[in-house]
C-alpha cells in the first residue's frame, strides 16, 4: 500500500517541482545569495547578530541561497528522488498556531519502505527530549549533541546510532513545512 501512495506522491512531486508553478514557494523558501552574504556581513555587527551571521554563512556554505544551480538540485530531486514517509520530532511553534505558515521541522524517518515505522514513532519522544537538551538519561549525550543543532539547513542529514534507536536505521531530516500544504493548515 505505501508502495503505491508513494509512487502517486511521487509522480506529483516532480511534476510539480519542475513546473513554474513552484517557483514563488522556491522564491520564499531560500534568500537570494546577496541576501545571505549581506546578513553574514553585517549581522555580526548588531547586538543580536551572531546567530543570524551563523546562520546565513551555514546556508551559504551549504549552497541553500536562491540561484539557479539550487533550483536544478530541486529538478533533480523531482527525477531520482525516493519518497519516504517522515514523523514529527520538533516543529517550529508558529506552524502549530499560524495557519500558512512557512517553518522548518526535525522529522525522523528510514528508507525501509515503512517496515519500522510503528517503532520510529514509539522513538519521537526520546528524540524530542534530546533535540531539546530535555534528554536526562546516561549514555545520551550524543544523541543531545547529534539532534540539538536545531538550526535548519537544507538537506541535513544525521543518521541517528542504532543503540538509540532499538537497532532499526533511523535518520533525522531538517524539512522546510510549507503550510499552505498541510490538509489542516496548521500542524
Amino acid at each position: 500500500m505505501i508502495d503505491y501512495h508513494s509512487a502517486v506522491i511521487k509522480k506529483r512531486m516532480s511534476e510539480y517541482l519542475m513546473s513554474s508553478d513552484f517557483d514563488p514557494y522556491f522564491e520564499r523558501l531560500h534568500l537570494n545569495n546577496a541576501g545571505l552574504w549581506a546578513m553574514g556581513l553585517i549581522a555580526p555587527l548588531t547586538i543580536v547578530g551572531f546567530p543570524l551571521a551563523k546562520a546565513a554563512w551555514k546556508k551559504i556554505l551549504a549552497g541553500d541561497g536562491r540561484t539557479k544551480r539550487l533550483r536544478k538540485r530541486y529538478a533533480r530531486l523531482a527525477e531520482r528522488g525516493e519518497v519516504i514517509f517522515t514523523y514529527v520530532v520538533v516543529a517550529n511553534s508558529t506552524l502549530k498556531y499560524q495557519e500558512d505558515s512557512n517553518a522548518p521541522v526535525l522529522v525522523v524517518g528510514n528508507f525501509d519502505d515503512g517496515k519500522s515505522d510503528l517503532e520510529i514513532m514509539k522513538l519521537r519522544d526520546k528524540f524530542a527530549d534530546a533535540a531539546l537538551g530535555l534528554s536526562s538519561e546516561p549514555g545520551e549525550s550524543d544523541l543531545v549533541k547529534l539532534l540539538g543543532d536545531l538550526d535548519y539547513t537544507f538537506k541535513k542529514r544525521r543518521i541517528i546510532p542504532r543503540k538509540h534507536t532499538g537497532g532499526i536505521d533511523v535518520t533525522a531530516f531538517d524539512l522546510q513545512v510549507t503550510g499552505e500544504y498541510l490538509p489542516t493548515r496548521k500542524l
